[in-house]
């Protein structure tokens, strides 16, 4: 009752004679070389089909519209990475058992079929990377409709058409869910206030679209995150200082808004935190010494605001620190020699600030530099002969 032949090269479309395989329950083939220009027909007869899967093909065609009366036991069902295109079949919804839909990176259009609720035990959507579209209200119905999917945890539909404002009723989605993507759209409109009752989301994609306005001081009750992704859309004002209350965020990228303002210096306090980016906004004032405090910070990256002041001698704590990258500001005084203690380094970019003095000698202990960029800055002296040891430079 399974066929698993996943993760090899098999050619064509599948045999007319698999219609014959009446009490398969699981059939695997992604990741493999299968074509055809139309969705295989001979899948359509095995109707006690529990688990299907042809994801990483090379397959095309609508899907059936009668799919979920044909495949009424399915649980799993998944055609990402291929080429199917036409409409989601509403009749997937008579599919009362599905747990997992991913038909991701496809080129399905129009609007989700407002029948989606009808599976109570869904606990993953995946429609990413489609042409799904939302211009009114009304082809927003199937978020009203997905509040009846209690099991979701995990809902994508990022990189489609979707339009305009998002509606309150996200908030009703599953207590349950933990990941939410909605990036690379055409969304507008404030921070989606229903977000406020989601307390379990540990990821929030909404990069890539067109939100603006203040982020809200609230954001910092979804104290469960992990994951913020909210770059490249017009947010404005300053940055929350409510995020320090995310005491499990790792990830935090801001990059591409019009943020203005100081980084607040509670985000200090976010001991789990391992990539911050705030590049490209309007920030100023100080980088907070305080972020050098993080044992865990891997990445910080600042550049392209108007951060003045100096670079805090404590950055010598950031162990973890690999990437650093503050260039384009007004970053003045000499670069601390504490730098030197940063270990895990491979990546600093200082250039286009207003650094003076000599280039520290105890940048020569760092061992894993790969990328050293200390041009346009106000520096004097000579190169130290220290630099040579770093075997593993690439640019200096």
């Amino acid at each position: 009752s399974v066929l698993d032949v996943a993760f090899n090269s098999i050619e064509g479309n599948i045999p007319n004679e698999f219609a014959k395989l009446s009490a398969l329950q699981f059939l695997f083939m992604g990741r493999n070389k299968l074509s055809g220009y139309c969705f295989p027909q001979p899948i359509l007869n095995l109707s006690v089909l529990v688990g299907f899967s042809v994801a990483y093909n090379d397959l095309s065609g609508d899907v059936p519209s009668y799919i979920g009366n044909s495949l009424p036991n399915l649980e799993i069902f998944e055609l990402d990475n291929n080429f199917f295109h036409g409409h989601i079949p509403s009749s997937l919804t008579n599919a009362s058992k599905v747990t997992l839909i991913d038909i991701s990176s496809n080129r399905f259009a129009g609007v989700v079929p407002r029948s989606i609720g009808k599976l109570s035990r869904l606990y993953s959507l995946n429609l990413e990377s489609n042409k799904l579209l939302t211009r009114n209200m009304q082809d927003w119905e199937f978020m009203d409709s997905l509040a009846n999917c209690t099991e979701l945890q995990e809902f994508s539909i990022t990189e489609n058409h979707l339009e305009g404002n998002v509606p309150y009723s996200i908030g009703n989605l599953s207590r349950q869910l933990q990941i939410l993507y909605m990036a690379d759209n055409h969304l507008s409109g404030v921070f989606p206030s229903g977000l406020a009752n989601l307390r379990n989301l540990i990821t929030v994609g909404l990069s890539m679209n067109r939100f603006v306005g203040v982020l809200p001081e609230w954001i910092g009750t979804l104290t469960n995150v992990q994951v913020v992704l909210l770059s490249n859309n017009f947010f404005s004002g300053a940055i929350p200082s409510s995020f320090s209350n995310m005491s499990q965020l790792e990830e935090l990228d801001l990059d591409f808004n019009r943020f203005d303002g100081q980084i607040p210096q509670a985000l200090g306090n976010l001991q789990m935190l391992r990539f911050l980016n705030i590049p490209n906004n309007n920030l100023h004032g100080s980088i907070p010494k305080e972020l050098f405090r993080i044992s865990t910070i891997v990445q910080i990256i600042l550049s392209s605001n108007n951060l003045d002041g100096t670079l805090h001698d404590d950055i010598g704590n950031a162990k973890q620190l690999t990437y650093l990258h503050i260039s384009s500001n007004n970053i003045s005084g000499e670069i601390p020699r504490t730098l030197g203690n940063c270990e895990s380094l491979e990546d600093i970019n200082l250039d286009h600030n207003a650094f003076s003095g000599n280039i520290p000698a105890s940048l020569g202990g760092i061992t894993s530099l790969q990328i050293l960029n200390l041009s346009h800055n106000n520096l004097t002296g000579s190169i130290p002969t220290s630099l040579a040891n770093l075997k593993l430079l690439e640019l200096l």
